[in-house]
């Protein structure tokens, strides 16, 4: 986990252009920060408040079979969890209604389309109503390696070895 106050490099403010960082203190009602994730926010004090920003993360699947790929994950948002969004497309997961619930747990949520070749992208469009914001998510997934093909040159000499053979054969007639 990163120190207090740092920069989160995982997550991007789309908002602002700006890496999230963590807070420097959460309130007693949030769920508490865990071995692989802590609650993060546009400033590490929470701030600013009654707004809504989009958090991104990137990951690569390159040489993966991107048809294969699984995200499993947890959130956490004060206030509303508007929508996750894999590479722009929604995927229907919400956390609505400013209640107590969204942010004293983290919720379970599975994205098992919407991916492509290449590089990715995972938005979390959050909604703050208070004095304090926070964002939390644990993420983790999973893709087929992609079977290797032959190479050009390996499919160019058996081309090449059939037609030599072809070749041979009719000058021995």
């Amino acid at each position: 986990l990163l120190a207090s106050g740092s920069a989160d490099t995982h997550f991007t403010v789309l908002d602002t252009g700006t890496d999230a960082e963590v807070m420097t203190s959460i309130p007693g009602s949030y769920a508490a920060n865990g071995p692989s994730s802590q609650w993060i926010w546009q400033n590490s004090n929470g701030t600013p408040t009654n707004v809504i920003r989009t958090f991104r993360t990137t990951f690569d699947l390159t040489g993966l079979d991107h048809t294969s790929a699984v995200i499993n994950g947890l959130w956490g948002i004060d206030n509303e969890g508007l929508d996750i969004l894999i590479n722009g497309i929604s995927t229907g997961n919400q956390l609505l209604g400013v209640v107590v619930g969204n942010f004293s747990s983290l919720h379970a949520f599975t994205i098992t389309s919407g991916f492509q070749t290449g590089l990715n992208t995972l938005d979390f469009k959050v909604s703050d109503s208070g004095v304090i914001s926070g964002f939390r998510a644990e993420l983790s997934g999973v893709a087929d390696r992609i079977s290797p093909v032959p190479e050009p040159s390996i499919i160019l000499l058996l081309g090449s070895g059939l037609v030599l053979l072809g070749f041979a054969r009719r000058r021995a007639t």
